[in-house]
């Protein structure tokens, strides 16, 4: 073989061979580009499901939680009425007892004040439903 074909013989050797490596490097990056396709999936999944679960317990909290504060709100309201209700007969009891014009004022305005407290009550339970009380 002349000088010519061998260099020809070389270049064409060296084209296949490149070729060869470049479809194997091809192919390779293929397969990690899935595998990381497929990791990337399986995180995500992943994510979505603990964000679900998360989801969930948060709102069973929220929901424990807003029995709660049902509760304590009818309790406060409940003892706001009956210290109202207390105040409003004592400071009548004492104003009927001593006619002190300053009495008569306090009790009123105790009186003012548990009528408010009443009709503010029903308002909300005509619009939330009916909570037990004192009245």
């Amino acid at each position: 073989m002349t000088d010519m074909a061998w260099i020809t013989a070389g270049g064409f050797c060296t084209l296949i061979i490149t070729q060869v490596v470049n479809l194997y490097t091809q192919n390779r990056n293929r397969k990690w580009d899935l595998q990381d396709r497929v990791l990337s999936n399986k995180k995500v999944s992943q994510v979505a499901s603990d964000l679900e679960h998360s989801t969930t317990a948060t709102d069973k909290k929220l929901d424990a939680l807003a029995i709660v504060a049902e509760a304590t709100h009818t309790l406060v309201n409940s003892n706001m009425a009956v210290q109202l209700k207390l105040t409003a007969e004592l400071s009548r009891w004492k104003a009927d007892q001593t006619n002190d014009p300053e009495h008569i004022l306090a009790a009123e305005h105790a009186e003012r004040l548990l009528k408010e407290h009443e009709h503010k009550q029903a308002l909300v339970d005509s619009q939330y439903g009916s909570t037990v009380w004192c009245r």
